[in-house]
């Protein structure tokens, strides 16, 4: 981890050092997540996101979708199972990450054989 000391102008704008921004690829068109609690200020890229709906034969068949997925420089939030009956599982997430390699993930998702549906919202 990087840790570098930095001031807040008068503005109340961060400047973030050199060797950071490049680490990340961030240049000054790149948005950024800030996120705060009683302690401490979190900044984080903005990533492309995707809302995905899929359908599944079942859980195991979501469980190693999730795995698969997990191999890839994707974070996955705000997911949801749904439970419909023993051959029926939905799983519903937001994706972040590289659109190209979002892409990429949600075209194998599609292959897979024991995925019934794949709905992007």
């Amino acid at each position: 981890m990087n840790i570098a000391k930095t001031r807040i102008d008068s503005k109340g704008r961060i400047s973030i050092p050199y060797h950071m921004r490049t680490s990340l690829n961030l240049d000054s068109s790149s948005e950024m997540k800030i996120a705060a609690n009683e302690k401490e200020i979190v900044l984080t890229p903005s990533m492309d996101g995707v809302r995905v709906r899929i359908r599944f034969r079942d859980f195991p068949a979501l469980l190693r979708v999730i795995k698969m997925i997990s191999g890839f420089k994707v974070y996955i939030g705000d997911d949801r199972i749904t439970n419909f009956d023993r051959r029926n599982v939905e799983w519903s997430a937001v994706l972040e990450g590289d659109s190209r390699i979002l892409k990429n993930l949600v075209k194998k998702i599609k292959k897979y054989g024991s995925v019934k549906s794949v709905v992007l919202n």
